[in-house]
């Protein structure tokens, strides 16, 4: 009951050559960032925070209508 060997499909030498090297810069890419600050994290999250964002861009709106709150025009005298 001897039997021969049979060559198992999907183990082609060249094509897992091929798979590795293709996939090979993908692994820079996926690699950890160096360690941040306290700091650094702070600012980082300060900047990508849409809340902080929207609360900014609220209080310069207050400031733009303040500033518009008095404005006469230019004033005439009658007499």
């Amino acid at each position: 009951a001897w039997k021969p060997k049979r060559k198992k499909k999907g183990q082609n030498p060249a094509a897992l050559v091929m798979l590795l090297l293709l996939l090979l810069p993908v692994t820079k890419g996926i690699a950890q960032q160096a360690p941040l600050s306290m700091n650094e994290a702070i600012s980082i999250a300060l900047n990508n925070n849409p809340g902080i964002k929207a609360a900014a861009f609220e209080v310069e709106s207050a400031r733009q209508m303040a500033r518009a709150a008095f404005d006469p025009d230019k004033a005439t005298v009658y007499y």
